[in-house]
């Protein structure tokens, strides 16, 4: 079901899902590391700056620019027990 583990295809969605956990892959690294994915948390996005972006491991705040992101992907997060029925 593409609802739960769906691309984000327009800056837009950055806004509507804020708060939200991704997967981010970027074009170039960032912050002189060789990574190019991360997992984190949707802070916020402005046009002029990027993805305002928590990353879930060293909860550092990363800004991402626009053009740098290959893709960013909504992760779905279990609540509960449900992994079990």
């Amino acid at each position: 079901s593409p609802g739960l583990e769906r691309k984000i295809k327009s800056t837009q969605e950055y806004t509507i899902f804020k708060g939200k956990k991704i997967k981010l892959k970027l074009k170039t690294p960032i912050n002189n590391t060789n990574n190019k994915v991360f997992h984190g948390f949707i802070e916020d996005f402005q046009k002029n700056i990027g993805l305002i972006f928590r990353d879930e491991n060293s909860q550092e705040i990363l800004t991402i620019k626009e053009d740098n992101i290959a893709s960013a992907q909504l992760v779905f997060e279990y609540k509960g027990e449900e992994e079990n029925e």
